[in-house]
């Protein structure tokens, strides 16, 4: 594939607002934003937001067509997926996937060291989505896509693709809410509040480790507070950033359909924000006291304690 796709990869710990990022995004008229596209289960179907299974959408049919298997009636599993298949043993397939956040360093080694068969892999698995990509903005008469899959060898094989125009966004929520959330959504109770800091402390950590890998990859940080409260403002850095025009009249466009995946709130949203502070009620004074004091050096970095 010769032409270069312009995209922009979504870095997002669970619970932090990029479905709302993606719906809000996939309303201008110069981007294409699908949110959660490709499934976490392989051969799994996600629900678009226009209702109908991925498999049975014109949308995805028509620009992630060639990810479909010879029966067209499901995907293939080993395109439509958020990062290639290695190896059928999952335990070695996770290393070989995830091992890169052990560090910039031991990544670097790693990466030296893949098998052809891997390469290979590598090379089909960009190819094709690639022209997901390509496809997309074609049909949308758009210029950056926006990818919010947060699969981070996903972004990495992007990264290191000539042939990929890339930035990123890292969006981050208030370490304190995120915590709840995750409790809430794991059903794991209060005596997860520590687990659930360690988890958000570690994505930040991966996001580091990226920026340090590619330093040459423009990388913006959004707050999903300043989302929630700037919004106009917000935005418009977002665009500038993204390189497409940020008048306010074209940030408000709702003319086109919605196909993201992400969480339930895709299937309802009218363009109302309103951001979610449970946690301050949820949470005793006792409970955000303790995970503030384990995050507390992240928190401050993002301007959420002084």
């Amino acid at each position: 594939m010769s032409a270069f796709v312009q995209m922009a990869a979504t870095f997002a710990s669970n619970y932090s607002g990029a479905t709302l990022l993606a719906l809000l995004l996939d309303r201008h008229p110069s981007i294409s934003s699908d949110g959660e596209i490709f499934p976490v289960h392989r051969g799994s179907r996600g629900l678009c937001a226009c209702g109908k299974s991925q498999v049975d959408c014109e949308y995805y049919k028509t620009v992630a067509k060639h990810m479909l298997a010879k029966s067209e009636t499901q995907w293939n599993a080993d395109l439509f997926a958020r990062h290639p298949q290695y190896v059928r043993i999952q335990s070695l397939q996770r290393v070989l996937v995830h091992g890169w956040s052990l560090g910039a360093r031991l990544n670097r080694i790693r990466t030296a060291f893949r098998l052809p068969g891997m390469r290979r892999a590598d090379r089909s698995f960009v190819d094709s989505h690639m022209k997901f990509m390509s496809n997309s903005l074609k049909f949308n008469g758009t210029n950056v896509y926006v990818d919010g899959t947060k699969d981070w060898r996903r972004a990495e094989l992007f990264a290191s693709d000539k042939q990929i125009k890339m930035r990123a966004i890292h969006l981050v929520r208030d370490g304190r809410g995120f915590c709840n959330s995750y409790i809430k959504h794991k059903k794991i109770g209060k005596k997860g509040l520590s687990k659930a800091a360690k988890v958000w402390v570690r994505h930040i950590h991966e996001c580091d480790i990226f920026r340090e890998l590619f330093s040459d990859i423009p990388f913006m940080i959004v707050r999903y507070e300043d989302i929630c409260h700037a919004y106009t403002e917000t935005i418009i850095k977002i665009c500038t950033f993204l390189g497409v025009p940020s008048d306010v009249e074209l940030l408000n466009n709702a003319n086109q359909s919605p196909h993201v995946i992400g969480n339930r709130m895709r299937m309802e949203f009218q363009g109302s924000i309103c951001e979610d502070r449970s946690w301050e009620e949820m949470l005793t004074s006792d409970e955000i006291s303790r995970i503030t004091f384990q995050m507390q050096d992240s928190l401050r970095r993002f301007g959420y304690i002084d």
